[in-house]
């Protein structure tokens, strides 16, 4: 597949960095995992594919993040991976597993990533 896995939505307004928290300043890490994944929404899906040996680490450790536009992000190129290649994440389960039932277990404030990332999938 050549199409980029953000479908349709791919012209909507994404928020910019500064907005994952408002109130607080970015380390490093949490800036390049937020930049990398976003721009992994815009590339096509067969360049992640063939590299998803190094796209998956990255989305591993947005799914851990505190912030939740990193994750949210992480979770749109989880969904692509999952429809296109599910064999591929199979090696990487025992890791995204935990990290997924953490999202929808710890509390409500998770819900809001769920709903946001079901709406990125949908558009």
């Amino acid at each position: 597949s050549s199409s980029t896995h953000e479908g349709s939505g791919c012209c909507k307004s994404d928020p910019v960095i500064t907005e994952i928290t408002p109130s607080s300043v970015l380390d490093s890490r949490t800036a390049t995992l937020f930049a990398l994944t976003k721009m992994l929404q815009h590339v096509p899906d067969s360049f992640i594919l063939n590299d998803i040996e190094k796209v998956v680490p990255v989305l591993v450790m947005a799914l851990g993040s505190k912030f939740v536009n990193v994750k949210v992000s992480a979770l749109s190129s989880l969904w692509m991976l999952v429809n296109e290649d599910v064999e591929s994440l199979e090696p990487h389960l025992g890791t995204i597993v935990p990290l997924l039932l953490r999202l929808v277990s710890v509390s409500q404030k998770h819900d809001t990533i769920l709903v946001r990332a079901a709406d990125r999938v949908r558009a």
